[in-house]
């Protein structure tokens, strides 16, 4: 456990931006063993079934040479990690006071131990309360960012199916949305 606020205030500058930053891994490693079992990870094409304190050591130690890197890399595989790009979701999703997005499915995050990536897969499902109280879903966008680790950038997009008319039957056709690259690894 981290030491109390009280002895927070007895130590030198040097000394507390240590605990602040060792705090931060802390806390990123409980949200890791929460969310680590509600995601499907692939690691190299292999599904990681093992235990997450394993996964975070093996996750922090491929980065050990840099601690923001590691921190950044363990981030990836926690929901939190989600969160400005739902916001951005909503934003561009979410068009009248009947519409909502939620969770549309599990999250699944593939890396590649030898390209150096992270690509995290997430749908999302959009709901509309107008003449349903459980919701009508009016589509689904399916949310993908991949994170070049090694140049620490990252790339996005969010595809929705369309659905064409062909006779008597719909087709849905994936639709490429958005898409942007960057050097930083946050929204």
């Amino acid at each position: 456990m981290p030491e109390s606020i009280e002895t927070d205030s007895l130590l030198t500058g040097e000394q507390s931006v240590l605990h602040e930053s060792n705090l931060k891994v802390y806390q990123v490693y409980c949200q890791f063993l929460k969310d680590v079992p509600r995601i499907d990870v692939y690691i190299d094409g292999e599904r990681y079934t093992d235990n997450p304190t394993l996964l975070f050591m093996r996750l922090w130690d491929s980065q050990r040479q840099n601690k923001c890197k590691a921190m950044r890399l363990v981030r990836c595989f926690t929901q939190s990690e989600l969160v400005p790009w739902f916001i951005q979701g909503r934003n561009k999703w979410v068009k009248t006071e009947t519409d909502h997005i939620i969770d549309g499915g599990r999250e699944s995050i593939y890396m590649s131990t030898a390209n150096q990536t992270v690509q995290i897969q997430k749908p999302f499902k959009i709901l509309d309360f107008m003449n349903n109280d459980d919701g009508d879903v009016k589509f689904i966008v399916d949310f993908v960012i991949l994170f070049d680790i090694q140049n620490e950038t990252h790339s996005h997009s969010w595809t929705r199916p369309i659905l064409m008319d062909q006779g008597d039957m719909k087709q849905a056709e994936w639709l490429y949305i958005e898409g942007a690259s960057g050097p930083d690894w946050t929204l």
